[in-house]
């Protein structure tokens, strides 16, 4: 596994990062067992995760730089290099589509997919691809990384979650707590938790 970057500070040897997505789901069961949900969505209709850390194993040296970032900010931004999934809604018009994250700097090539259909994806500042292919666009927002924008060659059809987009991203976070874990009266590790926000 990569290096875990949070704020400015690498975590050389991650070890058993727990990476735990919160689909953000309520739900009610009805007599014979039914679940009735409430799926959160964001303004483009895209289902919303949370995202939670729990980081065993952390050096006290890498600890020390973390909670000094996390007092001075009190978010700090998190790459785990771990592709998650978003999934959007074509609508037989819109061709331009934003990622939910801002996208980690060291960005590989995204996967894309169009009912099914996988995309050629490439990384530029153009933004009219021909038929089949998909441009990736990003932008710098702020310090802490920037927001992709896709270009879609071919119109989406309008169909609910028929875009699937892979790629790494990076996330605002915020430091929920660290725990020392202490053997034979000497320091051994933090465990680090975060949680996005």
């Amino acid at each position: 596994m990569p290096d875990i970057t949070i704020g400015n500070t690498t975590i050389s040897n991650p070890m058993n990062l727990s990476h735990m997505p919160n689909k953000l789901e309520t739900y009610q069961r009805a007599i014979r067992g039914n679940m009735i949900i409430n799926y959160p969505v964001n303004t483009e209709d895209q289902p919303i995760d949370k995202y939670r850390w729990e980081l065993p194993g952390v050096v006290e040296s890498e600890m020390f730089l973390i909670k000094e970032e996390a007092k001075k900010i009190g978010n700090l931004y998190l790459i785990d290099y771990h592709k998650i999934i978003e999934v959007l809604s074509g609508n037989g018009t819109k061709t331009e589509f934003n990622t939910q994250r801002q996208t980690s700097i060291t960005l590989p090539i995204p996967v894309i997919t169009v009912g099914g259909v996988s995309k050629t994806v490439t990384y530029t500042i153009a933004t009219n691809p021909s038929a089949g292919e998909v441009f990736v666009h990003s932008q710098c927002s702020d310090l802490f990384g920037e927001f992709a924008t896709f270009y879609f060659g071919d119109t989406p059809a309008d169909l609910d979650n028929n875009i699937v987009i892979r790629y790494i991203p990076r996330y605002t976070v915020h430091v929920l707590s660290y725990n020392h874990t202490f053997i034979f009266n000497t320091t051994a590790t933090y465990t680090l938790i975060c949680e996005e926000g």
